[in-house]
């Protein structure tokens, strides 16, 4: 899908994701579309559309695939590349 894996410091220590994928807390965001999955809290951009998977969605959140992660992404995936 041509995203990048992010994640905090320990994230890194840990070897799951590289260091220089590290973005700080303070760090602004505002991209078209958010996929979080579980129950990740992020403060996005109103403009944003927020897709959360394996987690129930809210009132900010504009579709939810809750069950398992992997189910739910693979889903995601499939509808996405099903669009024109």
């Amino acid at each position: 899908m041509g995203a990048h894996l992010v994640g905090g410091v320990g994230a890194a220590r840990a070897g799951v994701i590289a260091t220089g994928a590290v973005v700080e807390r303070s760090t602004p965001l505002a991209p078209e579309l958010v996929v979080t999955i579980g129950a990740a809290q992020l403060d996005i951009a109103g403009a944003t559309s927020v897709i959360k998977i394996g987690a129930s969605g809210g009132k900010t959140i504009d579709g939810a695939l809750p069950g398992l992660a992997d189910v739910g992404l693979a889903e995601l995936v499939k509808r996405l590349e099903g669009m024109p």
